[in-house]
């Protein structure tokens, strides 16, 4: 019998992974010292996005991307300083946008004492858009998409980034 709970939990773990944190109802972020006391949900709220597919949860990305936006733009502990010229695949697949920001915040909210330079963050950025597309199955695959993933299956993201930058 305990074997067969422990297949059972072995099955149904990695879909507990997926569900998404609640977010409140209200919030407060009027003062610096407001933003503290959802830095965790806003953590567990990006990495939802990061390893969701853009086709799944709509409605709930929508929702997740809006609390994490007001979060974000007044956050002391985040500072996200976007080039377009690191976005090539803005033309045709904004969709891709806040995926992108969501890896610059991360990289931020996860190393928090580290130096933040362009190129570093903006990698962190295109490292999560190819991720995103390679995970998600209705984003059409044009010449950007493909320079970004090859130079992710490289690990020459980091490089790509500040070719981009440069250019």
């Amino acid at each position: 019998m305990s074997k067969f709970f422990f297949i059972l939990a072995f099955i149904v773990y990695p879909f507990l992974s997926w569900s998404q944190p609640d977010l409140p109802e209200e919030f407060v972020l009027d003062t610096p010292e407001d933003y503290p006391q959802y830095q965790e949900l806003v953590i567990e709220s990006l990495q939802w996005l990061l390893r969701t597919p853009l086709e799944e949860a709509v409605n709930l990305r929508a929702k997740h991307n809006a609390f994490d936006l007001i979060w974000l733009s007044g956050s002391p502990s985040v500072s996200i300083d976007i080039n377009s010229k690191a976005m090539p695949f803005m033309e045709n697949h904004e969709e891709l946008f806040y995926t992108f920001m969501h890896g610059m915040a991360m990289y931020q909210l996860k190393h928090p004492d580290a130096e933040v330079n362009e190129i570093k963050l903006h990698s962190y950025g295109l490292k999560a858009v190819a991720e995103m597309v390679l995970k998600s199955y209705d984003i059409d695959m044009d010449p950007t998409l493909r320079k970004i993933i090859k130079a992710y299956r490289k690990k020459k993201i980091k490089e790509y980034s500040k070719k981009l930058l440069e250019g």
